[in-house]
Parts: structure tokens; sequence; C-alpha cells
């Protein structure tokens, strides 16, 4: 299955091998090339968190042959919530009632539905908050 959203083009490609990987691809844009509306993250900290993949590695990923883009070495989704830097609690932390210090982080293996990102954060910085906490590899097209 594939939908778009957020800037993003979100895939689970059933591959058994490589225990069906999620990766959600920047759309690219016309103005802005393959950086699509993340286009104010190149040139920063977080562009390190963006896997370049060359486009026939990723068009044989979507056939169903994760070997090539997997053996890419993907920045993990769980390592890369570990290594952003922000804020890692949830922004509700002292006002809720059922906030506990090992589930309530953004790092956790599963988060909260109610678990909020503090507001300072860029939206698409927070996209790709979003799709880490929902275990998809994030890429873009050179």
């Amino acid at each position: 299955m594939m939908y778009r959203r957020d800037g993003l083009i979100f895939a689970q490609i059933k591959d058994p091998l490589w225990a069906d990987p999620k990766i959600a691809k920047i759309l690219p844009t016309d103005e802005n090339g393959s950086w699509g509306s993340f286009i104010s993250l190149k040139g920063t900290e977080w562009e390190k968190y963006i896997d370049v993949v060359p486009l026939d590695v990723l068009d044989r990923a979507y056939r169903g042959d994760c070997t090539a883009l997997m053996k890419l070495s993907l920045r993990d989704p769980r390592g890369a919530l570990k290594k952003a830097p922000i804020p890692k609690v949830c922004s509700d932390s002292k006002s809720c009632v059922s906030y506990k210090p090992t589930l309530c982080i953004v790092s956790a293996k599963v988060v909260p539905e109610c678990f909020s990102i503090y507001s300072e954060i860029p939206p698409p910085v927070r996209t790709l908050i979003t799709a880490w906490n929902e275990g998809y590899f994030i890429l873009k097209e050179p």
C-alpha cells in the first residue's frame, strides 16, 4: 500500500526477506527539486537524517526486492529518534496524570497516542519525527 501525507510518499514494501520495510520518500517539487517541502532542512543538521537513495534502487524496492535498498545502511527510524536534537520527553509531561518516564519519550518502542511534540519544533521536523515513530525510513532522491 502506498499513500501521500505531509510531503512524503509512504509505502510498506512486501519483502519477507527484509521483514516488509516501511519507507517514506520525500515528494519532489518543481521549485525545490528532490527536497520538496523539506527544503528548509537542506544544509542544516537535519540533512544527515535523510538518506539519499538512487532511483534504480528505489524502483527495485517498490517492485518487491529490497535487498539493494537495505544494503545501503539506511538510518534506522528508532536510531534517528534517539539521536535527533529535540526534547525527548512529551511536552505535556508536567500536567499529564498518565505520564510515565519510560513510556512518554520520543524514542519509546510504543509511544502513546496522546504524545505531544514541543510546539517550537518546525513543521518539517515534526513530520520526520512522526514518520520515525511510525517506523518509516526517510529517503529522498539524489
